[in-house]
């Protein structure tokens, strides 16, 4: 493809994905779009604050995603928020808090954009926040950790990261990208408000900019794959603003890159007989703990900053791989050190580099992945 077609196939995807960008929006002007704390829980609790008819739609949002059937929507028909309107301080450093009036129900809400979860007190951090409201004496009627709700808010809807230790407890997860945006729409409705519409619509739009459509992403990650040097002329270009456009959307082409070769290197090593992974399984085979990766992976595409780990066994021993600015790396602690071997060059913070851009193909990505896979063998001596 001549690289004008290119740049004008371009143009007509990325216009979809960052088409939310143009004009003044207040929100990103003031803040990072992923500014947990100062953005998106402050508005978000200010919403639940402002309006009874808001914080319903919110409750309903999250009954949804009960998947134990144990939330009950009539529990919450009158509650208190922190922070609110009125009162912008968290309460025990949880993010958004929601207490009932007529029971003695509550909701704690861990909001994660990029952040990673912490300890809280010697336990995840949900549950830690869990065991500080039952021993509060401000919240005297919470005692049974039953009355508790668990809410996980992430970008895409993924769990915490230390899921299993929420097996007998109640947990949710709700997502920006389908949950928060079909509140605001429905709150959008019911205001009449010009200037709170006018609010909404622009929280909205900071939304579809940092979480577009996927079937556009994909289409463009394709076309790209499919034409790695005009890409890379016009994502190393410093020419105009489509080609700003074209770099901000490449983040998430990124992301996409990442998780794909992660995941594939991780479904051929699982392969050899004697690696096994300690991390979650899901759809009945293993998985990566999307969580916690994700947000690593996020902070990679998106920043060009910081590092994957994704540890695995084998006959007996710990092993990591990890992904970060020095390449591709193997390492192994046992008493004394900690020894690491270079595994590739790929550096997955710079894509700026042809080597790492040539990764967003497949065909590509797989050459690469064979390449490491035979230092892995040769390293653990495994003959096949």
């Amino acid at each position: 493809m001549e690289y004008k077609d290119f740049m004008f196939e371009v143009k007509t995807i990325v216009g979809k994905i960052v088409r939310k960008k143009n004009g003044f929006n207040l929100f990103m002007s003031m803040f990072n779009w992923y500014n947990e704390k100062y953005l998106h829980s402050s508005f978000i609790s200010m919403m639940l604050s402002l309006d009874e008819r808001y914080l319903k739609l919110f409750i309903e949002e999250i009954k949804k995603n009960d998947d134990k059937g144990n939330f009950c929507v009539e529990d919450f028909c009158k509650c208190d928020v922190f922070p609110n309107k009125n009162d912008h301080s968290e309460k025990l450093n949880i993010d958004i808090l929601i207490t009932s009036k007529t029971t003695n129900k509550v909701i704690i809400i861990e909001n994660k954009t990029f952040a990673k979860d912490r300890i809280v007190d010697g336990n995840p951090q949900l549950l830690g926040y869990g065991k500080k409201i039952i021993e509060s004496a401000k919240f005297e009627n919470i005692r049974d950790e039953k009355d508790i709700y668990y809410v996980y808010l992430s970008l895409r809807g993924v769990f915490p990261s230390e899921k299993e230790e929420f097996k007998d407890k109640n947990l949710i997860t709700i997502s920006y990208d389908d949950n928060i945006r079909n509140w605001i729409k429905e709150c959008f409705k019911l205001e009449t408000g010009d200037f709170k519409k006018s609010l909404m619509q622009q929280y909205l739009d900071m939304i579809d900019f940092a979480l577009p459509d996927v079937n556009d992403i994909i289409a463009l990650k394709r076309l790209v794959a499919e034409n790695l040097d005009n890409a890379f002329r016009m994502y190393t270009s410093k020419e105009n603003k489509s080609v700003d456009d074209f770099r901000n959307a490449m983040k998430h082409v990124m992301w996409h890159t990442i998780d794909d070769f992660i995941t594939d290197l991780i479904k051929k090593m699982a392969r050899i007989e004697g690696i096994t992974f300690n991390i979650p399984v899901s759809n009945g085979e293993f998985q990566i703990n999307k969580t916690d990766l994700h947000q690593k992976i996020t902070r990679m595409a998106h920043n060009q900053t910081g590092k994957a780990d994704v540890p695995f066994n084998y006959k007996g021993e710990s092993y990591n791989i990890c992904f970060s600015s020095k390449g591709i790396e193997l390492s192994i602690d046992d008493e004394k050190s900690k020894e690491i071997d270079y595994l590739s060059g790929i550096n997955f913070c710079n894509f700026e580099c042809r080597e790492t851009f040539d990764m967003i193909n497949k065909d590509e990505a797989n050459i690469e992945i064979e390449k490491v896979i035979d230092k892995i063998k040769s390293k653990l001596n495994i003959t096949e």
